[in-house]
Protein backbone atom coordinates (compact mmCIF):
# COMPACT_ATOMS: atom_id res chain seq x y z
CA UNK A 1 0.00 0.00 0.00
CA UNK A 2 1.39 3.39 -1.06
CA UNK A 3 0.49 6.88 0.13
CA UNK A 4 -1.74 8.87 -2.20
CA UNK A 5 -1.35 12.56 -1.34
CA UNK A 6 -2.58 15.66 -3.14
CA UNK A 7 -1.18 19.17 -2.57
CA UNK A 8 -3.03 22.19 -3.98
CA UNK A 9 0.23 24.13 -4.71
CA UNK A 10 3.89 23.25 -5.09
CA UNK A 11 5.01 26.88 -5.46
CA UNK A 12 4.05 29.63 -3.03
CA UNK A 13 5.01 33.16 -4.09
CA UNK A 14 4.50 35.68 -1.29
CA UNK A 15 5.54 38.80 -3.20
CA UNK A 16 6.79 41.81 -1.23
CA UNK A 17 6.80 41.76 2.56
CA UNK A 18 8.56 44.39 4.66
CA UNK A 19 11.15 43.18 7.13
CA UNK A 20 9.62 42.29 10.56
CA UNK A 21 6.13 41.79 9.06
CA UNK A 22 4.53 38.62 7.76
CA UNK A 23 2.46 37.24 4.90
CA UNK A 24 0.47 34.01 5.09
CA UNK A 25 -0.84 31.60 2.48
CA UNK A 26 -2.91 28.46 2.88
CA UNK A 27 -1.64 25.12 1.60
CA UNK A 28 -4.10 22.23 1.44
CA UNK A 29 -2.90 18.64 1.67
CA UNK A 30 -5.26 15.72 1.13
CA UNK A 31 -4.83 12.03 1.91
CA UNK A 32 -6.60 10.32 -0.98
CA UNK A 33 -5.87 6.85 0.37
CA UNK A 34 -8.95 5.09 1.79
CA UNK A 35 -7.08 2.99 4.39
CA UNK A 36 -3.70 4.49 5.29
CA UNK A 37 -3.14 7.13 7.99
CA UNK A 38 -0.27 9.40 6.96
CA UNK A 39 2.10 11.16 9.36
CA UNK A 40 3.41 14.42 7.93
CA UNK A 41 6.19 16.78 8.93
CA UNK A 42 7.46 20.02 7.36
CA UNK A 43 11.18 20.73 7.45
CA UNK A 44 12.39 24.03 8.92
CA UNK A 45 13.71 26.73 6.60
CA UNK A 46 14.81 30.30 7.28
CA UNK A 47 12.19 33.08 6.93
CA UNK A 48 9.33 30.62 6.28
CA UNK A 49 7.19 28.58 8.65
CA UNK A 50 4.43 25.96 8.28
CA UNK A 51 1.78 25.63 11.02
CA UNK A 52 0.99 22.99 12.02
CA UNK A 53 4.43 21.70 11.17
CA UNK A 54 3.51 18.07 11.83
CA UNK A 55 0.46 15.92 12.29
CA UNK A 56 -1.62 13.03 11.02
CA UNK A 57 -3.76 12.86 7.91
CA UNK A 58 -6.57 10.38 8.32
CA UNK A 59 -7.82 8.39 5.32
CA UNK A 60 -9.76 10.43 2.76
CA UNK A 61 -9.32 13.70 4.70
CA UNK A 62 -7.64 17.04 4.04
CA UNK A 63 -5.80 19.52 6.21
CA UNK A 64 -5.10 23.24 5.74
CA UNK A 65 -1.57 24.36 6.56
CA UNK A 66 -0.75 28.03 7.19
CA UNK A 67 2.58 28.83 5.51
CA UNK A 68 4.11 32.14 6.64
CA UNK A 69 6.83 34.35 5.19
CA UNK A 70 8.47 36.35 8.01
CA UNK A 71 11.63 38.05 6.74
CA UNK A 72 14.06 39.21 9.42
CA UNK A 73 16.39 40.80 6.89
CA UNK A 74 16.31 42.45 3.48
CA UNK A 75 16.66 40.45 0.28
CA UNK A 76 15.07 38.04 -2.15
CA UNK A 77 14.35 34.67 -0.57
CA UNK A 78 13.92 31.40 -2.46
CA UNK A 79 13.72 28.31 -0.31
CA UNK A 80 12.43 24.78 -0.56
CA UNK A 81 10.51 23.27 2.31
CA UNK A 82 10.16 19.49 2.44
CA UNK A 83 6.85 17.83 3.23
CA UNK A 84 7.93 14.52 4.74
CA UNK A 85 5.45 11.65 4.77
CA UNK A 86 5.67 8.48 6.90
CA UNK A 87 8.68 9.59 8.98
CA UNK A 88 10.65 10.85 5.98
CA UNK A 89 10.10 7.79 3.80
CA UNK A 90 8.61 10.07 1.13
CA UNK A 91 9.57 13.72 0.62
CA UNK A 92 7.72 16.28 -1.45
CA UNK A 93 9.47 19.61 -2.18
CA UNK A 94 7.43 22.83 -2.02
CA UNK A 95 9.11 25.96 -3.40
CA UNK A 96 8.75 29.20 -1.46
CA UNK A 97 9.59 32.69 -2.73
CA UNK A 98 9.36 36.11 -1.13
CA UNK A 99 11.01 39.53 -1.28
CA UNK A 100 11.82 42.00 1.45
CA UNK A 101 13.07 45.34 0.18
CA UNK A 102 11.75 47.64 2.90
CA UNK A 103 11.90 47.88 6.67
CA UNK A 104 8.65 47.37 8.54
CA UNK A 105 7.77 48.26 12.10
CA UNK A 106 8.77 45.77 14.73
CA UNK A 107 5.72 44.88 16.81
CA UNK A 108 5.85 46.07 20.41
CA UNK A 109 3.45 43.87 22.30
CA UNK A 110 2.60 43.50 25.95
CA UNK A 111 5.11 41.28 27.75
CA UNK A 112 5.70 40.11 31.29
CA UNK A 113 3.12 39.23 33.94
CA UNK A 114 0.51 41.60 32.45
CA UNK A 115 0.54 39.73 29.13
CA UNK A 116 -2.31 37.42 28.13
CA UNK A 117 -1.93 34.32 25.98
CA UNK A 118 -3.51 36.20 23.08
CA UNK A 119 -0.72 38.82 23.24
CA UNK A 120 1.74 36.18 22.01
CA UNK A 121 -0.39 35.00 19.08
CA UNK A 122 0.90 36.24 15.71
CA UNK A 123 -1.38 38.42 13.61
CA UNK A 124 -2.31 36.42 10.51
CA UNK A 125 -2.02 38.39 7.26
CA UNK A 126 -3.58 36.01 4.73
CA UNK A 127 -2.93 36.83 1.07
CA UNK A 128 -3.76 35.16 -2.23
CA UNK A 129 -1.74 34.83 -5.44
CA UNK A 130 -3.23 38.01 -6.92
CA UNK A 131 -2.33 40.14 -3.89
CA UNK A 132 1.22 38.75 -3.89
CA UNK A 133 1.60 39.65 -7.57
CA UNK A 134 0.23 43.16 -6.93
CA UNK A 135 2.75 43.82 -4.16
CA UNK A 136 5.62 42.79 -6.43
CA UNK A 137 4.29 44.90 -9.30
CA UNK A 138 3.80 47.91 -7.02
CA UNK A 139 7.36 47.71 -5.68
CA UNK A 140 8.80 47.39 -9.19
CA UNK A 141 6.84 50.43 -10.43
CA UNK A 142 7.75 52.45 -7.35
CA UNK A 143 11.47 51.73 -7.75
CA UNK A 144 11.43 52.47 -11.48
CA UNK A 145 9.60 55.77 -11.00
CA UNK A 146 11.86 56.78 -8.11
CA UNK A 147 14.85 56.39 -10.44
CA UNK A 148 13.20 58.37 -13.26
CA UNK A 149 11.44 61.06 -11.22
CA UNK A 150 11.28 60.88 -7.42
CA UNK A 151 8.27 63.22 -7.44
CA UNK A 152 6.12 60.51 -9.14
CA UNK A 153 6.60 57.92 -6.40
CA UNK A 154 3.46 58.97 -4.50
CA UNK A 155 1.27 58.40 -7.61
CA UNK A 156 2.17 54.69 -7.83
CA UNK A 157 1.57 54.27 -4.10
CA UNK A 158 -1.90 55.83 -4.42
CA UNK A 159 -2.79 53.52 -7.33
CA UNK A 160 -1.65 50.48 -5.35
CA UNK A 161 -3.68 51.45 -2.28
CA UNK A 162 -6.81 51.83 -4.45
CA UNK A 163 -6.23 48.37 -6.01
CA UNK A 164 -5.51 46.86 -2.59
CA UNK A 165 -8.83 48.22 -1.27
CA UNK A 166 -10.62 46.40 -4.13
CA UNK A 167 -9.03 43.04 -3.13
Amino acid sequence: MYPDLKINKQLLVFGECPCNERRDMTLTIKNKNKDLILDFNFSKVAHFKAVPSKGKLFPDSEHNINVSFEPKGLGMFKQEIQLEILNGLYKLPIKLEGNSRALGQKAKGVRGPAAKTSDFEPEINLIDDEHAALTTLHETIRRKQAKEDPALTHIAEGDFEAKRAEV
